[in-house]
């Protein structure tokens, strides 16, 4: 029986470390260089980050990503404390070299949401992994990376083509199908599975057709949805969290505040009592 070739992960970037802290003010006063790639993650407090000439305002949510080598420093706006999520990494230059802050300051709330989850999946990936050079985790900053250089570049009308025309059209169609579906079904047991079978295509497929034309997975868009809807219900007051959890589909009170968490920043109860 031939051996299975080995994936390769040569070209995948290389993470030194990631670390929670606050930021002493004494950052803001001098100007200093990562060693490798800096990719700042702000969850409390305000700041202005200086890389060279260009200046960026950040807050809760932000995220940027300053290159190897770029002298920076974190000015605090705020006598809070300026709280981040800091991943030091090398690797995967010309996906840092596409990203850019000024637009990821900017980005609409839906996909602010899914670069949370995508965060929080790295950390859970770090908290596992055995060792730095873990290929799931150096795979979890990767997709990253990819969706943040993604965000940074403005969607451009495709150019007709006439042999693929057809086939974007029907990935369209169903890329639209799956996400109806979602909408309809967010709040049952929902699964890759149940709308590849309720579409009638393979769950392989689904997937990549959903991902490569909303620019997330099936998943992430499931969850998004779900927790969309609970921040509705909880704004309305009209429910406890246990209740609210079960009405956007997840049997397991825990588990819900566990992922409204990792998509927002705070925890249901939190969430619901800013009204």
């Amino acid at each position: 029986m031939a051996k299975r070739p080995r994936r390769r992960t040569d070209s995948l970037p290389r993470i030194r470390r990631i670390d929670s802290v606050t930021v002493e003010a004494v950052w803001g006063e001098t100007r200093h260089a990562p060693a490798g790639h800096e990719l700042i993650h702000v969850r409390g407090g305000a700041a202005r980050i200086e890389i060279g000439r260009k200046s960026y305002d950040v807050g809760p949510g932000d995220v940027i990503v300053v290159p190897n080598g770029a002298l920076h420093r974190d000015v605090r706006l705020s006598e809070d404390e300026y709280h981040v999520l800091y991943v030091w990494f090398t690797g995967d230059e010309d996906l840092v070299e596409r990203i850019d802050a000024r637009v990821l300051s900017g980005l609409p709330a839906r996909s602010r949401s899914h670069v949370q989850l995508m965060i929080a999946e790295l950390e859970d990936e770090y908290a596992a992994a055995r060792d730095a050079d873990d290929e799931r985790l150096r795979l979890a900053l990767h997709g990253m990376l990819v969706a943040l250089a993604r965000y940074s570049t403005p969607r451009k009308a495709a150019k007709p083509k006439r042999g693929p025309i057809r086939r974007a059209a029907a990935h369209e169609k169903l890329a639209h199908a799956a996400q109806g579906y979602i909408d309809a079904h967010f709040a049952e047991e929902t699964t890759l599975e149940s709308a590849a079978r309720a579409l009638e295509a393979s769950q392989f497929h689904l997937s990549r057709v959903f991902s490569e034309v909303n620019g997330l997975s099936f998943t992430d868009a499931l969850t998004l949805k779900r927790i969309d809807r609970a921040r509705e219900l909880l704004k309305s007051g009209d429910a406890p969290v246990k209740e609210v959890a079960a009405r956007v589909g997840y049997a397991n009170g825990n588990y819900f505040a566990k992922v409204f968490r990792r998509v927002t920043g705070c925890s249901p109860t939190e969430y619901a009592a800013r009204g």
